[in-house]
């Protein structure tokens, strides 16, 4: 657990590093750490020890140890994607908070259709009622595997839209 909770800098809680943040906030101090990704290791270092905002911080450092100039809307922008991305983030079977995919979805929806179809057959001959199971598990496995994508997919084009204003604002202003 250690290697996918690194250690606050501030207050030594774990950090929820998760999905493809460039940054992250540790939610018992308030803390402001990057995230380096660029390297077989997870890197995350502080920004500064001010607990406002990250864009009043002291520059955060590469793995060389020289500082390295982040512009403040380029800070800004990484909290309001943090701040979104939230809102796309699902509960998966133990419930740990992840970043909804597609192949997940469609895999349970098709083995709860499966399932569904199952039962559904199992009571043929039955009355209606003896069937109604099987109809609700498909509907239910078709309804989880639309509700997920559906999710995924939002997830995604958020992604593509914060990608586009982090290369806008880190973009050269002569180019």
């Amino acid at each position: 657990m250690a290697d996918s909770s690194p250690p606050c800098s501030r207050c030594n809680e774990p950090l929820s590093v998760t999905g493809a943040s460039f940054s992250v906030a540790c939610a018992s101090c308030g803390q402001w750490h990057t995230v380096d990704r660029s390297g077989p290791v997870l890197v995350v270092k502080p920004f500064g020890e001010q607990e406002t905002e990250p864009a009043e911080a002291a520059p955060p450092t590469d793995a060389s140890g020289e500082e390295r100039m982040v512009p403040p809307e380029l800070l800004q922008l990484d909290m309001d994607w943090e701040r979104e991305r939230k809102r796309h983030l699902v509960f998966g079977v133990s419930g740990e908070v992840d970043v909804p995919e597609m192949i997940t979805p469609i895999g349970v929806g098709v083995a709860l259709t499966g399932v569904g179809a199952y039962l559904f057959y199992q009571s043929a001959g039955a009355s209606l009622v003896s069937r109604l199971p099987g109809l609700a598990v498909i509907a239910g496995g078709i309804a989880f595997a639309i509700y997920r994508i559906g999710k995924a997919r939002a997830y995604e084009e958020a992604y593509r839209r914060y990608q586009g204003r982090r290369r806008a604002t880190t973009k050269p202003p002569d180019q």
